[in-house]
């Protein structure tokens, strides 16, 4: 897996630079969000991030109501392989996406306004992750695993696993 993972180092760097972040920070959370494999592509709509931000973004009095912009980028996804309303869209907000597992609305949120199944490339999924790190994680990228966790919503176990590849990628 750590070969593929070094695929992606270029990418990352090059990102850090534009952006304005510790490269470090940005590959720890792509280290620990894809278990170090450049081939990561998408995992299905998490609940508790459904519940705890995707649905109070899109639900009101049990009805969806989407914004302009959000209803937008919901018409660009319609008829798609895994969007054929309006609730598989909130699972598609919901889901982890590439090598960073960038939720769509968290990529969304941050002002990223592709289609959301190009998130999937290393090329566009890591800079939106590295500008949600810069919105959502600012004040923790002084700390790489911080910002992970923080990344990851702090998920039971998440640290350690953090902890254990930041020690790989010092050694880079």
């Amino acid at each position: 897996g750590h070969d593929n993972y070094n695929a992606l180092l270029p990418t990352i760097r090059k990102t850090a630079e534009q952006k304005g972040i510790d490269a470090k920070v940005l590959a720890l959370v792509i280290a620990v969000e894809s278990d170090g494999k450049s081939t990561m592509r998408f995992k299905a709509g998490e609940k508790a991030y459904m519940r705890k931000y995707t649905m109070p973004a899109l639900k009101q009095d049990g009805r969806y109501h989407l914004n302009k912009q959000l209803r937008a980028l919901y018409q660009t996804h319609l008829d798609n392989q895994w969007v054929r309303n309006e609730a598989e869209f909130a699972q598609l907000l919901s889901s982890g996406i590439g090598v960073a597992q960038i939720q769509g609305l968290g990529a969304f949120e941050t002002g990223y306004r592709g289609n959301l199944n190009d998130l999937m490339t290393p090329e566009v999924g890591i800079p939106a992750a590295a500008e949600y790190l810069k919105k959502r994680c600012g004040k923790y990228l002084g700390n790489p695993v911080d910002a992970s966790v923080r990344y990851n919503g702090g998920l039971p176990g998440h640290r350690e696993r953090a902890q254990e590849w930041l020690r790989l990628i010092e050694k880079k």
